[in-house]
This record gives C-alpha cells, sequence and structure tokens, in this order.
C-alpha cells in the first residue's frame, strides 16, 4: 500500500495514466512518439509532444488505420511496393539520362559509360530499398 503511493507521488505526469487510449503504467508511452507526429508538425507548425498526440489520436480514430499503422499489420506489403516503386522510377530515370546525354554513350568520349543497366542497378539499390525504406 505504501509502494503504491510512493509510485503515484514519484511518477512523472507525462507517465501517469491519461483518457488517452493504451496510456497505462506498463505499457509506457514510447508508441506515441514515432515519426508520425512530424507530418503535423510541418503542417500546423506545432510542437512536437502536441503533435505527437494528435497524430495518435487520429490514427486511433480508425479501426483499419489502427490495424496497419499501430498493430503493425499489413504495413509490409505498402513498404516494399514503394520502396520498389521508388527504385524503378530512379532507374528509369537515370536510364533515360544515360541515353540522352551525348557524351556518355559515345564510345570515343572520355565519360563513355559501357554498361549503363549497371548504373542503372545501382540507382535502384540506391533510390529504393536505401532511401525509399
Amino acid at each position: 500500500r505504501c509502494t503504491k503511493a510512493r509510485k503515484e507521488c514519484c511518477m512523472p505526469h507525462c507517465c501517469k495514466p491519461s483518457p488517452e487510449p493504451r496510456s497505462d503504467p506498463t505499457s509506457g508511452m514510447s508508441y506515441r512518439f514515432m515519426k508520425n507526429a512530424y507530418s503535423d508538425v510541418i503542417i500546423r507548425s506545432q510542437h512536437f509532444i502536441p503533435a505527437s498526440r494528435r497524430s495518435f489520436l487520429l490514427i486511433y480514430k480508425y479501426e483499419s488505420t489502427r490495424t496497419y499503422i499501430l498493430e503493425g499489420k499489413g504495413c509490409g506489403i505498402v513498404t516494399v511496393v514503394g520502396a520498389t516503386s521508388i527504385g524503378i522510377i530512379c532507374a528509369l530515370f537515370c536510364y533515360i539520362l544515360l541515353i540522352s546525354i551525348g557524351g556518355l554513350n559515345d564510345p570515343t568520349s572520355d565519360s563513355y559509360i559501357a554498361e549503363p543497366m549497371a548504373v542503372c542497378a545501382l540507382a535502384f539499390l540506391l533510390c529504393g530499398p536505401s532511401i525509399g525504406y
């Protein structure tokens, strides 16, 4: 009984239970501090803590977003498709540049690229899985 009173007395305000979902002392508050708050910081020019609360409550409001984002079910497919799409677009853009610039596809030039597909494959790997993910 004394321990419970001491815990409540010494617990910081941010860790005390609040009306927010999933905010009990056993699960902690780390679920709130995620990258989804940065969009609200940029768009509404808020500080990070109120933006994280707002973004969490918006995500928690709908069952589908709660399932995909908070519980982590289904985000893998979207992530793979997004990273692959970014890689393909970058590789295609790289190939168009390599073909259209005269000095890069002329065998007599000093800046000739013998294998443009190898450069495009590198662009795919750098843009898609590395940066896009």
